[in-house]
């Protein structure tokens, strides 16, 4: 299968660009220096994080002088390379994805290819988890609406509970926990489920990152939602394991900007 192209957070966001590339000369990520600023996590680390996410090898970056860049410095303009953990110069190898709603075919741009997880559904499965969210939400977790006017939405598609298995480990049956969903108003669900936005766990908090400067979300970048923004034990939360795969899938997406691994 022909890889998809995607429209890259570079793309969007205007200013100065970090460009990721390999020893073989392969372009690896791209991320603007303003998105990683607002966001709160303008490093190298960051940078390298989002390598791991997009390709399979482990390594780290220097500078087009060969210096090794320090994991804690921020991003600069221009170019780094990164070099393999494993001593070769071929190409990294592109991790499969995005994966999103379709086991066996990435989603096309501006596909609704999310969760299929809708608080307007009368299945009794639904509306217990939609009483479960509203319980420890209230409001849209992004723009505060009421919840009698947001969607209970799963973090990862319901109609792929080998998701769930997979980043939880074991044979998940049972997704309608609280710990599966977010409370979002109709058009910020889209949106995530699109991946244009996601958020980045970071420490206890979630950071909001929005890759695409377009999408309504896009006030919300950089937010801040520490642990006491749910109710409820913490056990209920939002699975942060479930919030990293999707943030997985949207840097491949937006960062990497094709897909790969569909055969």
């Amino acid at each position: 299968m022909q890889p998809l192209e995607y429209s890259r957070a570079s793309e969007s966001w205007a200013g100065s660009i970090f460009n990721i590339v390999d020893q073989s000369g392969q372009e690896l990520v791209s991320i603007p220096i303003e998105f990683a600023t607002q966001a709160r996590c303008n490093t190298i680390g960051f940078a390298l994080s989002l390598v791991a996410f997009c390709f399979r090898e482990d390594g780290f970056l220097r500078d087009e002088s060969g210096q090794q860049l320090p994991v804690k410095d921020p991003m600069p303009q221009g170019t780094a390379i990164f070099v393999r953990q494993d001593g070769t110069t071929q190409p990294c190898t592109p991790a499969k994805g995005p994966r999103f709603k379709y086991k066996h075919r990435p989603p096309e741009e501006n596909s609704e290819s999310g969760t299929m997880s809708n608080s307007s559904r009368s299945s009794g499965l639904q509306n217990d988890f939609r009483v479960s969210l509203i319980a420890r939400d209230f409001c849209c977790l992004l723009s505060g609406l009421h919840y009698s006017n947001c969607t209970a939405s799963h973090i990862l598609p319901l109609s792929r509970p080998e998701y769930y298995s997979e980043v939880l480990g074991g044979n998940v049956r049972y997704l309608f926990k609280p710990e599966h969903g977010l409370l979002l108003r109709s058009d910020l669900h889209h949106s995530f489920d699109r991946g244009e936005w996601a958020f980045h766990p970071d420490g206890e908090n979630l950071v909001v990152h929005v890759f695409k400067n377009e999408t309504a979300a896009r006030e919300h970048h950089g937010l801040i939602l520490t642990p006491d923004r749910f109710r409820g034990e913490a056990r209920t939360h939002p699975h942060r394991d479930l919030l990293k795969f999707h943030y997985q899938q949207c840097a491949i997406q937006r960062f990497r900007g094709y897909s790969s691994g569909f055969d």
